[in-house]
């Protein structure tokens, strides 16, 4: 376990506080637009609940309500793809330069 001094060291270190800054707000940023697609979409089907369930073609099963959740899994899947994209070319350059700087070697996890 990491002592209490490492620990200072780390958290007081500038690339950390900077890691830490920009991924608080990419995770808010995307957790509240999908969060706000789904509140939008509930309140779309409480106040026009005929409008969501016609039909999407003129003898199908599958409603406008229907169609429009599925976009809205697809844009939390493409969230989560962003996040992973983001964190791969932002989130990892920033790790490593904080572990070069504590002269820590990495191998697969944080020795302890």
């Amino acid at each position: 376990m990491p002592d209490n001094q490492y620990l200072a060291s780390v958290s007081s270190n500038p690339v950390f506080q900077k890691m830490v800054k920009r991924r608080h707000r990419m995770v808010w940023s995307l957790s509240s637009g999908v969060l706000a697609i789904n509140i939008l979409y509930i309140l779309a089907m409480s106040f026009a609940p005929e409008q969501f369930s016609q039909s999407l073609l003129s003898e199908g099963y599958v409603t406008y309500g229907i169609f429009y959740y599925l976009l809205i899994i697809l844009v939390g899947i493409a969230a989560s793809a962003y996040y992973s994209w983001w964190s791969k070319y932002y989130y990892d350059p920033m790790r490593n330069e904080l572990l070069a700087s504590l002269e820590i070697e990495y191998k697969g996890g944080l020795n302890d």
